[in-house]
C-alpha cells in the first residue's frame, strides 16, 4: 500500500506523509496518478485547504 492510500486510510498522519512523500517518486506517482500526488504535495505545503482527494470518472454512455 503506498503512503497515499496509508494516509487516506487514517493510518499515518499528514506529519509522517509531509515526511516521506517528497521521497517517494515514480512508483507512486504512477500508482495514484499525477493529478493525485501533486494534490497531495500541495497539501504538506499548505496550498491546498481540503485534506482529501477525489478523482471524477465521467462514464459516457
Amino acid at each position: 500500500m503506498n503512503i497515499i492510500r496509508q494516509y487516506e486510510f487514517g493510518l499515518i498522519d499528514l506529519d509522517e506523509l509531509t515526511e516521506i512523500i517528497w521521497g517517494c517518486g515514480e512508483r507512486t506517482i504512477a500508482e495514484v496518478g499525477e493529478d493525485c500526488f501533486c494534490f497531495y504535495l500541495n497539501l504538506t505545503i499548505g496550498k491546498n485547504p481540503y485534506s482529501y482527494y477525489i478523482s471524477y470518472q465521467a462514464t459516457l454512455f
